[in-house]
């Protein structure tokens, strides 16, 4: 495989001498690559951050050919490093076979790209933009494989509507491949359960996206005006093992167990069995549990919004995850009275809220900056984290309530050295802690800063 890399980069490097596609043949081959840097003064995120790593690198090599007027085929074969995710595995990115038999509709099958929102199937494109992370309450990098791609099918079209411009849309159905435990979908639902995964079964996906671009000759500062809705439809199963051992909290006399984050999490008595039972029978007691998270379902919506004038360009979107869990235990005879006679211990409803607003300006012809203020928040409805226990112990100061959110205020420098070679720079004042790791001594900082640098070559 390593070998399989060294030879796909120096092909991508070889041809990297044209600013345009390859042609052999008919076909069109364009490429990349980019090494990259981040450094974290506290925390770490997405990768061992602190104090800096080099572990941020991807490359990627596609084909596409036109076989007739109508009918196009096309893959692209990608490897990416950001600390445990990826690891330079070559893989098949997409590949994809479209006939366009009119302008309004379309089909397309293969491995197919999800357009979530305006960026996500062109976030492999670096060139594309002058940020060196887009902003990650929207473009998650660690769970990048929840909605880059899927196997199966869909339909498209272009919809002229006059004087008012045109109307894209793209509707998708298939299934998605979870990659193994150092996926992002893993680390993604570890963040929302604050428990470990260890196995994921996911059912069949449903996607759509529809774009508006506005086009009015009278009024031609209305130009470059883009209104988007794109939806994500899925449930799953999750499986989780660990081993719990009960507390009692001292300020509220409940018993709890551990979240696995550093926290406390309340442990519901179940029917007919007292409080009392638990805190003088199970109380300081290691007891082995797996943990069914059943997602009855799991629904994102993105709404976007971009404005291009001249040199500027201005976005907003925004996004909302609701996801439906039930959750199962089985501890296995000894401990039975915790399974609930086969009912969930629990059932709740939660929807992350995300959402970013960014400006960027090219100066030049190789100098362009930007800048975004991104908001995650864990639950719309406590976005404070009231719900959330907070902790500051021996063993750790990590502050519960801070889970609930992230900001991040980023500044983005781009520099373009030839048509071929971009490099950047960027930095990110961030607070909160919804998606972050505590350092290698067990702490977090709630305020904290990030640092990034990047290299990219492409064609």
């Amino acid at each position: 495989m390593k070998k399989i890399m060294f030879i796909t980069v120096s092909v991508i490097m070889i041809l990297a001498g044209s600013p345009q596609a390859y042609n052999m043949g008919g076909v069109d081959i364009h490429g990349f690559v980019s090494q990259g840097y981040l450094c974290s003064d506290d925390n770490k995120y997405m990768a061992n951050t602190e104090g800096g790593t080099t572990e941020f690198n991807e490359f990627g090599i596609n084909f596409l050919s036109r076989i007739t007027g109508k009918l196009t085929v096309g893959l692209q074969f990608f490897a990416r490093d950001l600390g445990d995710y990826g690891n330079d595995d070559l893989k098949l990115d997409w590949a994809m076979i479209s006939y366009g038999w009119k302008q309004w509709l379309g089909l397309r099958a293969g491995n197919l790209k999800i357009p979530m929102g305006f960026y996500n199937d062109t976030r492999d494109l670096d060139a594309a933009r002058v940020s060196i992370l887009l902003p990650q309450s929207i473009y998650n990098e660690t769970s990048r494989d929840i909605s880059a791609g899927l196997q199966g099918a869909g339909i498209y079209g272009n919809i002229p509507l006059g004087f008012m411009g045109n109307a894209n849309y793209q509707l998708l159905f298939g299934r998605m491949d979870t990659e193994g435990e150092n996926s992002g979908l893993y680390a993604f639902f570890r963040a929302q359960a604050q428990t470990g995964v260890t196995a994921i079964d996911m059912d069949d996906v449903f996607v759509s996206s529809l774009i508006w671009e506005t086009s009015l000759d009278r009024l031609s500062f209305v130009d470059g005006f883009r209104l988007g809705w794109s939806y994500m439809q899925t449930s799953m199963e999750m499986d989780s093992s660990l081993t719990v051992n009960f507390a009692i909290n001292e300020a509220t006399g409940m018993l709890v167990v551990p979240d696995g984050m550093g926290g406390w999490t309340p442990f519901p008595a179940p029917p007919g069995v007292q409080p009392d039972y638990y805190f003088h029978v199970y109380y300081d007691t290691d007891i082995d549990v797996d943990m069914i998270y059943d997602v009855d379902n799991f629904d994102k919506n993105v709404y976007s919004v971009e404005y291009v004038y001249k040199n500027l360009t201005l976005a907003y979107e925004h996004q909302f995850t609701g996801i439906d869990i039930s959750i199962f235990i089985d501890t296995g005879e000894e401990f039975e009275v915790f399974e609930y006679g086969g009912r969930p211990m629990l059932n709740f409803h939660y929807t992350n809220e995300a959402y970013y607003v960014s400006a960027a300006y090219r100066f030049c012809e190789w100098f362009e900056m930007g800048v975004y203020c991104s908001f995650s928040y864990y639950d719309k409805d406590d976005k404070d984290g009231e719900g959330l226990y907070e902790l500051d112990t021996a063993e750790t100061d990590r502050i519960m309530g801070a889970d609930a959110w992230l900001y991040d205020d980023c500044v983005s420098l781009r520099f373009d050295l030839n048509e071929n070679w971009t490099m950047k720079l960027e930095y990110h004042a961030m607070d909160g802690l919804f998606s972050v790791e505590p350092d290698d001594d067990g702490n977090t900082d709630k305020n904290w800063h990030m640092y990034a640098a990047k290299m990219s070559v492409s064609f």
